[in-house]
């Protein structure tokens, strides 16, 4: 971490009339040695420093607290004692009675345990920040992971050039490292013979980089396997074993999970916890929610799961928990993410994702491709929030094909019916419609053999809009009109509505009346029952419904809506076309918004270039409305524009199109119902707790949002309402509330 640098840079700065001493502990473990070399330091101090009778001879003998206290008496004296990692539990009561004897005595312990005494002022040294936005930003203080390779790279390779790409690689690699400065200074000396990515590539791999060359450090700093050696001798052997069992976990995890892994009751696995945060093997954080969670850094993972020795069995059997406990967790949420609490409950589950596809690859990997098929099909109420559908598809495949070689009973045909229907309905969201009529023509055969009505009726919608995206509106009709009329009889309102959102494009494009009366029914059904996702993607369609139907601004509140839901729950192709969908209706809306019309469908084809998605349905009506927009704007401005999105976040595409003002008849103090005008609902929300005087941080845990969303929404509040800050909000809102 650079403790050592710190120190002596501390040091630097005292009063000169003061003595300083500097002693290394680094190749200390026991008291006796280390208060030795305490009492050998400290004298050639005090006889250099004079002032106090100090001469030849005095200190001869000194190697107790005690004595050493004779010695400094009240002379005023910096005592630094580096590296004492190894032997700080013993000089503890020591250095104690030390300081308690001598007035102008100061401490300081560069270690990663603490000494634990009454006294004691604890300054915890903190990673680097691990992420520059623009090369300009090097310079700047919370860019010293960044700045600090870039230097050791050069300082070892003096011609490396580095080029506008080459930021984003950097950054992973920071990040991979946790921003320790040094694993950074390690892996920028790998860069000449890997080059960039493929150092990124090794670290991705967990392969970290070899030895350093250079001479002058100590062998414990030479790698990062021996920088953690070093410290492990103060670790008993029970808490190095728990250590190595939660390195099955990726994300950060709770007491219960720990417990849960390493098959211990609470009471000990809080113990054991507590030591290793003493020890910095892990890192205690509270969430905004409260829950406390602990995490490893990457280097600690790997080093105690590759160069410790554990047995085999034993990791086998903290693997085979940790499955079974995320299984767990898995099917309890998904009873949930309908429900009330469904920000909370996807929250959890996006932030232990990486678990959950640890789980799912033990699972299969041990041949239970039953469990990991019930856990795959348990998350797909959150698979898209969650930005790993791809991998969670091609999983799903791989276990469904597992369970049709098995001959088993009707459990087994109807767990792999489900994981087809499923599959199928993945394929869709990939843009994959012929993948999706192969899985979901077997899963149709496999319900038909098993009588299961609604699975049937599910797999009849799910095969109407692949029909209606290859083209064919008529098998698209007859399918989903079946779908529809079944899932009503059988109560499924969820499925029922998600087949009218498809009933609803299929009579759009046929040019039948009664389609926005669909979706109204199924975004009624959907606020009940459905997640947000869902409610953003019938309100998508309900914007492109009523634009087809000539009525641009109630097509414009439904597509700003949907683009409010998509902060929390969107991912790249969600976004991508909320935004098209907006740039349609912009236009119609106010001619004047022609030029963020453009933007809009060109920050959209950049997301869908970057992100590898497939093209729109209406991709030709898309590069008409860009051609026609291109005639209208010029050459110029349609450059200037390109230029301008280089880079642009999906959150920050979502802001450009919310910060276009809706053209409603009244100014922003008007209130309709629980809304202000010109705010969507989430965002009148956050308005009135402002106006109730809460901090962003308290909105954040009442909504449970991330603090980060509630500043954005609260930025387009007072874009919208011309308001430069959070108190103005205030009054407006209070001021349109008020009878």
């Amino acid at each position: 971490m650079g403790k050592s640098r710190l120190a002596l840079a501390a040091a630097a700065q005292c009063d000169p009339g003061g003595l300083v001493v500097v002693v290394d502990l680094g190749d200390t473990d026991d008291d006796f040695t280390a208060w030795t070399e305490i009492a050998a330091q400290v004298t050639r101090a005090v006889g250099r420093g004079g002032g106090g009778g100090g001469g030849e001879g005095e200190g001869e003998g000194v190697s107790t607290p005690e004595e050493l206290a004779d010695l400094i008496e009240c002379r005023e004296l910096l005592l630094i004692l580096d590296n004492c990692d190894l032997v700080a539990s013993r000089l503890s009561l020591g250095i104690a009675r030390l300081v308690a004897s001598c007035s102008g005595l100061r401490v300081l312990s560069t270690s990663r345990v603490s000494l634990d005494i009454y006294d004691e002022q604890l300054f915890w040294v903190c990673p680097f920040s691990a992420s520059v936005a623009d090369w300009s930003s090097v310079t700047d203080p919370d860019a010293s992971a960044v700045r600090l390779f870039v230097e050791r790279a050069r300082a070892q390779q003096p011609s490396y050039a580095l080029v506008d790409d080459d930021l984003q690689v950097i950054n992973d690699i920071c990040a991979a490292l946790d921003g320790l400065p040094l694993a950074i200074e390690l892996s920028a000396g790998a860069v000449g013979m890997l080059g960039l990515r493929g150092l990124l590539n090794q670290l991705r791999q967990d392969r970290w980089p070899a030895s350093s060359r250079l001479l002058d450090l100590p062998a414990r700093h030479r790698t990062l396997a021996k920088a953690l050696a070093w410290g492990d001798g103060a670790l008993a052997p029970e808490h190095r074993g728990f250590l190595q069992q939660l390195t099955v976990c990726v994300n950060p995890f709770d007491a219960e999970t720990a417990r849960r892994v390493a098959d211990l009751d609470l009471p000990t696995a809080m113990c054991h916890l507590e030591v290793l945060v003493h020890m910095s093997l892990l890192q205690r954080t509270e969430q905004a929610t409260g829950e406390v969670t602990f995490s490893m850094l990457n280097l600690v993972r790997h080093y105690y799961s590759v160069h410790v020795p554990l047995d085999p069995d034993g990791l086998v059997k903290a693997r085979d928990r940790h499955a079974a406990h995320f299984a767990e967790t898995v099917a309890l949420a998904a009873c949930r993410l309908n429900g009330p609490d469904h920000a909370s409950v996807l929250g959890r589950l996006r932030a232990r994702r990486g678990d959950h596809l640890a789980a799912i690859s033990h699972l299969q990997s041990s041949g239970r491709h039953d469990a990991a098929a019930r856990m795959l099909i348990a998350l797909d109420g959150a698979v898209y929030d969650l930005r790993c559908l791809a991998e969670m598809h091609e999983r799903l495949l791989r276990s469904a094909e597992r369970l049709e070689d098995r001959r088993g009973q009707d459990d087994d045909r109807s767990l792999r019916a489900r994981a087809l229907e499923t599959a199928g309905a993945w394929s869709l969201t990939l843009g994959d419609p012929d993948g999706a009529v192969a899985a979901l023509s077997r899963a149709r055969c496999l319900y038909g053999e098993l009588g299961d009505d609604a699975g049937t009726a599910r797999v009849a919608a799910h095969s109407a809009e692949a029909a209606r995206r290859t083209g064919d509106h008529t098998a698209a009709a007859d399918h989903v009109t079946y779908a529809v009329t079944e899932l009503d009889r059988l109560g499924d309102r969820r499925s029922a509505a998600l087949a009218r959102r498809t009933l609803a494009l299929v009579e759009t494009a046929a040019g039948k009346p009664h389609a926005e009366a669909h979706l109204t029914t199924a975004l009624g059904d959907l606020r009940a029952v459905g997640g947000p996702r869902a409610v953003a993607l019938v309100l998508m369609d309900l914007a492109r419904v009523l634009t087809a139907g000539k009525k641009p601004v109630e097509a414009w509140a439904a597509i700003r809506e949907a683009m409010d839901l998509l902060y929390d729950v969107g991912e790249s192709q969600d976004v991508a076309d909320a935004l098209e969908t907006a740039a349609r209706v912009l236009p119609l809306v106010d001619e004047c918004h022609q030029r963020r019309s453009a933007r809009l469908l060109l920050i959209a084809q950049a997301l869908r270039a970057r992100h590898k998605l497939p093209e729109p349905d209406d991709s030709s009506a898309l590069e008409r409305l860009l051609a026609r927009l291109d005639a209208s704007l010029g050459y110029s401005t349609m450059t200037e524009l390109s230029r301008q999105i280089r880079g642009v976040t999906p959150i920050a595409a979502l802001n450009d199109a919310l910060s276009a003002p809706l053209a409603v008849p009244s100014a922003a103090r008007q209130v309709e119902g629980d809304t202000l005008w010109d705010l969507t609902p989430r965002q009148s929300q956050i308005a009135r707790m402002v106006a109730d005087g809460l901090t962003n941080r308290q909105i954040a845990r009442a909504l449970e949002l991330s603090e980060w969303t509630v500043i954005n929404h609260l930025r387009q509040v007072m874009q919208k309402l011309g308001c430069p800050s959070r108190v103005h909000v205030a009054r407006l809102v209070q001021q349109a509330t008020t009878p």
